[in-house]
């Protein structure tokens, strides 16, 4: 089983249910070498700030960021979208920029520690 930070997801908390299914099945299929972090927020350089849905660790590999989106995904004229259970679209931050931001966050956190 995973080492998960928080150990517990607090489902009060977390709004969007792709998010805790992510949670539950990393915490089920990955192994104790693997650390999960949920929803770690992060300051990089030129005062860049986020959040980032899961950062997964393995000592001997390196870490990955994962930004997850619930429903349907679109880009429409760089722009992203999801589509909910009831076909409305709904705007939302491009997600490749953001795993992009948190990876360099913490690529940068970790080379000056």
């Amino acid at each position: 089983m995973a080492v998960m930070y928080p150990e517990v997801l607090d489902r009060e908390q977390t709004e969007s249910s792709a998010e805790i299914y992510m949670f539950e099945q990393f915490r089920e299929q990955l192994d104790d070498s693997f650390h999960i972090f949920h929803n770690v927020t992060w300051t990089g350089n030129r005062n860049l700030r986020g959040e980032c849905d899961f950062v997964i660790f393995k000592r001997d590999r390196g870490f990955i960021t994962l930004e997850v989106k619930g429903g349907r995904i679109e880009n429409i004229d760089n722009a992203w979208f999801s589509i909910n259970r009831h076909d409305q679209r709904i705007r939302i931050k491009d997600p490749i920029r953001q795993a992009r931001y948190a990876q360099y966050a913490f690529r940068d956190l970790y080379r000056n520690h």
